[in-house]
């Protein structure tokens, strides 16, 4: 068995696996605690600390201690220290990374009727528009601009966070109530201008917008 298919026997193993993969793929310079992983990725820490094995094993991720600033009460008065991490950053040398990334940046599994049906949950959507990450265009302002009536807020950030923790980054997004929106069409609001500029997709547009 040659080292590529040993490698890919020991990546692919659980949808676990491929959220946290995600997030080492997307955030390539920035070192996590497990906390951080198991916080970002929406797992357990049990689940995290045992995906963190086998990737360290593969050479897709390398150790790495971080400081992180804290605040800290000393003497009653908060001042502002250095905390000391155990953590795990990609590893740039990783045999396979230009493959991987194509394969772990591509978005697909999260299907267009999905995240409409996730949305629906939160309010009366009229319109969602995916950009950016979903596009493959990483300097879009935004990869979701959702509009609707009578939206619920914490519904909608709810979703937007496990879509964060399978896509493996933190999504730029807007949210509008239906008035809002169509008035900042009609001012020629700039960040509604600079997605429909640049690639984008209209999942739902019940509205019948045609920006």
């Amino acid at each position: 068995m040659d080292h590529m298919t040993d490698t890919l026997g020991i990546l692919f193993g659980s949808a676990a696996r491929i959220k946290v993969m995600r997030l080492f793929i997307f955030n390539p310079d920035e070192c996590f605690s497990v906390g951080d992983i198991t916080s970002r990725a929406v797992l357990s820490d049990i689940t995290t600390k045992r995906e963190l094995l086998v990737l360290l094993k593969s050479g897709f991720i390398e150790r790495k201690p971080f400081v992180r600033e804290v605040e800290k009460k000393v003497r009653g008065k908060k001042v502002k220290a250095g905390e000391k991490h155990k953590g795990y950053v990609f590893d740039q040398t990783f045999l396979f990374t230009v493959q991987f990334k194509s394969i772990l940046m591509e978005v697909a599994p999260l299907k267009g009727e999905l995240m409409v049906k996730r949305f629906n949950k939160a309010g009366k959507m009229k319109l969602i528009i995916t950009a950016g990450i979903f596009q493959q265009n990483p300097d879009s302002r935004l990869d979701l601009l959702i509009v609707g009536d009578r939206l619920n807020k914490v519904m909608l950030d709810k979703t937007i966070k496990n879509l964060e923790a399978e896509i493996g980054r933190e999504l730029r997004y807007a949210i509008f109530e239906t008035p809002d929106f169509n008035y900042r069409v009609s001012v020629l609001d700039r960040l509604v201008r600079d997605v429909l500029e640049y690639p984008h997709q209209k999942l739902l547009n019940i509205m019948g917008f045609e920006g």
